[in-house]
């Protein structure tokens, strides 16, 4: 079992990427990461919508917590459990923008932009 410490320490480590300048963040990583990046391109978003991916999903740094203050909306895309989603509080699976069961491929990530 991880000490409070060791988490701590982790988080700090778990720096977010941010790609574009958009006042919408959708946050994720993994594959989804991939899908997102492109459609984004693909339909000139670049200028509504801020991707920012995470390398690990835990833990998150409270620091990061307070910075999507800064954002008009947040949606989380996990391709599995929503654990971004719940330490951040953000819309996603359990808000019901992003569907709850099955994968996100890039068709679905495409009906939810």
């Amino acid at each position: 079992m991880l000490s409070k410490k060791k988490v701590k320490e982790i988080a700090k480590k778990n720096e977010p990427k941010f790609f574009f300048t958009g006042e919408v963040a959708l946050i994720t990583s993994g594959i989804v990461f991939s899908y997102l990046y492109e459609l984004v391109e693909e339909h000139s978003l670049q200028e509504k919508l801020c991707l920012i991916k995470f390398d690990m999903p835990f833990p998150v740094s409270s620091k990061f917590k307070a910075e999507l203050k800064r954002f008009k909306r947040v949606i989380t895309f996990e391709e599995s459990f929503p654990v971004l989603e719940f330490q951040l509080c953000t819309e996603g699976r359990g808000t019901g923008i992003v569907p709850k069961e099955g994968e996100l491929t890039p068709e679905v990530c495409e009906r939810i932009l």
